[in-house]
Parts: structure tokens; sequence; C-alpha cells
């Protein structure tokens, strides 16, 4: 293992899984991020945690569903934004941004009373990422 991280690294890390998840990062930051995983215990812990709840979530819907599976996929970066915290002052310094194509939080804070698809947006948004 090498040095710890700074958090500003973290949040880097955190905020490109799933993009090595989804084989869309270069060769050069995928090794970056798989190195980082490697030396750094919360990181990797976050992305176990992060692939094993979605790959649950995506066979329970099945690939037949891409509506569906489009859902899952705002839904896991809008928990992988406001879940990023790392009590570092660095952190609140990298604010990294995500897109969606639904009002996550908006459907949060109704209790999940009905279902995402009436929180659409109209267009993609990119959105800050609270700490």
């Amino acid at each position: 293992m090498t040095a710890t991280p700074s958090a500003a690294a973290c949040a880097a890390v955190r905020v490109d899984l799933p993009g090595l998840d989804g084989n869309e990062l270069s060769t050069g930051r995928a090794f970056e991020l798989r190195n980082h995983l490697a030396d750094c215990v919360d990181c990797g812990q976050a992305a176990a945690s992060y692939r094993s709840m979605r790959r649950t979530i995506a066979e329970l819907i099945g690939p037949e569903d891409p509506a569906a599976q489009d859902m899952l996929e705002a839904i896991m970066d809008y928990y992988r934004g406001v879940m990023l915290c790392v009590p570092f002052a660095e952190t609140l310094a990298a604010e990294p941004i995500w897109r969606t194509s639904y009002d996550v939080e908006a459907w949060r804070e109704t209790g999940y009373a009905t279902p995402l698809t009436g929180f659409r947006f109209d267009e993609p948004r990119h959105l800050p990422t609270r700490v």
C-alpha cells in the first residue's frame, strides 16, 4: 500500500466508478482508478458495494426493459453523488458534477409514493454533488 490518498483523489475516483464498470474511461484513467481502489480501503469498499447493489438491481430488472435500466442509472448516480462523504475540506472543493434524466431527489422527498417515471426531466441535467 502507498500513502493515504487525498480526499480530492477519493472524490474523483468515486465519481468515475460507473465509467470504470461501463468501460467508458480511457485506458490510462481506468488504470489510475484500479490502482487507487487497490490502495484505498474506503474507496475499494465503496466500489464493491456500488457494483454489488447495481448488479443485483439490474438483474431484477432484466435487459428487456431499457427504460427501467435508464431509471436505475439515474438512481445509482444520484446516490453516488449524495453519498460521497469524506471528512476532508478537499472534498468540498472537488464538487463533482453528475448527469441525470430524472429528479431522483424530488422522488425521494415524496417517499417514493409514485413511480420515478413521473420525475423525468425534459432534458438531461448536470447537477452538483452534495457533500
